[in-house]
Parts: C-alpha cells; structure tokens; sequence
C-alpha cells in the first residue's frame, strides 16, 4: 500500500490482553492509533476529541456521555444493544479482522468490508486449462491486486493458487475486476468468491502478521 492512511484516534479503555498479539501494531499501519484513555483522564475527562471508544461492555456507562460512536469488547459479540452510540462489538480478544470492519462503519463514507496488506507472494493462476504465473502485490480476505505477464479482461473468471507462512497451499476462485493491460507486467485486482473459512481465518492472520510488522 503507497497511500498514506487518514489517521483517526481511538479511545482505548481495555487492558493491553483484551487484544491479540500485533493488533495495535495493525491498526497503528493502517491508520487508527489506539490511546490508553488512563493518559487522558481514565473516566470521566471529556476535554479532548477522539473519533471512536473501544470500551469493555461491563465499562460503558462509565464512558464520557457523548456521540463519539463506541466499539465494545463483550463475552457474546451477538449480544443486542439499546444504545445508539455502538456501532457493534466483538469478542475477547479483539483482532483485526474483527475491529477493522466496526471501525470502518464508524469513520468512512465507503467502509471495506476486510483489511488489505501489502504482499509478495508468488502464485499460480488458471483460466480454464491455461495456466499463468503472477505476483500478489497486495492481499486481503476479500481479493487481491496481482502483477502478471498474462493479458487479463474484466469479468473474467480464474482459479489462483498461492502459499501462505503457517498455512497450506491456498485454491480460490476469483473474478477479474479491474485490469491493466499494455503494461510490463500487467495489473489486475481480482475479488475472491466463496471463500472457506480455513483460507479466510489464514488470509486474516497473514494480513495481521504482516501490517503489524512491515
């Protein structure tokens, strides 16, 4: 990812292990920067500005009476809540791919559905019986952005098999959306359908591992 991210300030009032390893780390690359509302005023201080709450459900009358939207940490994510302000909640701990989409509803006019990382995974694609080599440049568990010798149209249907660390070879199926061709090597984004949910959690946990350390 070249973009320079917004960045946007999240009142935090969980303990560091009410979220997993790398998390912080994601979300700080992606542009939300988590802050320890104890250095602010635990409580009750509502002198300064953050753009959402994370808060722990047994917390959340304690928060600052406001309308910054809240993201609550809760033991049943399913949970229903008569509270205007929570735009929804997650389980403990909270990751990435959990906390992501809640605070993408919150802040953006176009919220994504799944965090994207930048990626150099060498993978193997199939559009009946051709077969094509091609580089992910980009990844996340809803598609991919690729570079490729291959001569791509929009609308075109391919399988993409690709490794992932800690995970076995990956088979998706995946629809050519976008492309650009002409170029050396071409681009093409490519959305993933029916993805499974093993190669959905790995997606998820390589896209974490690698925001968190890149």
């Amino acid at each position: 990812m070249t973009e320079t991210p917004q960045r946007h300030t999240i009142a935090c009032y969980v303990a560091s292990p009410a979220l997993t390893r790398g998390t912080r780390s994601a979300l700080r690359r992606l542009g939300y920067d988590l802050l320890p509302a104890v250095v602010r005023g635990r409580w009750e201080d509502a002198s300064w500005r953050s753009d959402v709450r994370l808060v722990d459900e047994r917390h959340i009358a304690r928060v600052p009476r406001d309308t910054t939207p809240l993201v609550v940490l809760a033991g049943n994510p399913e949970r229903r809540w008569n509270n205007e302000r929570i735009v929804g909640a997650v389980g403990r701990p909270a990751d990435l791919d959990s906390l992501y989409p809640l605070l993408q509803r919150a802040l953006e006019a176009h919220p994504r559905a799944a965090a994207r990382a930048p990626a150099q995974i060498a993978a193997r694609g199939n559009i009946g019986d051709r077969r094509f080599d091609a580089q992910i440049v980009t990844l996340s568990q809803r598609g991919c952005r690729i570079e490729t010798a291959q001569a791509l149209e929009p609308g075109t249907d391919l399988n993409l098999s690709f490794p992932l660390p800690r995970s076995e070879l990956l088979t998706l199926r995946g629809t050519v959306c976008a492309a650009v061709c002409g170029t050396d090597p071409a681009h093409a984004a490519i959305v993933f359908s029916d993805v499974d949910a093993a190669p959905r959690r790995a997606i998820a946990d390589y896209v974490q591992r690698r925001l968190a350390t890149a």
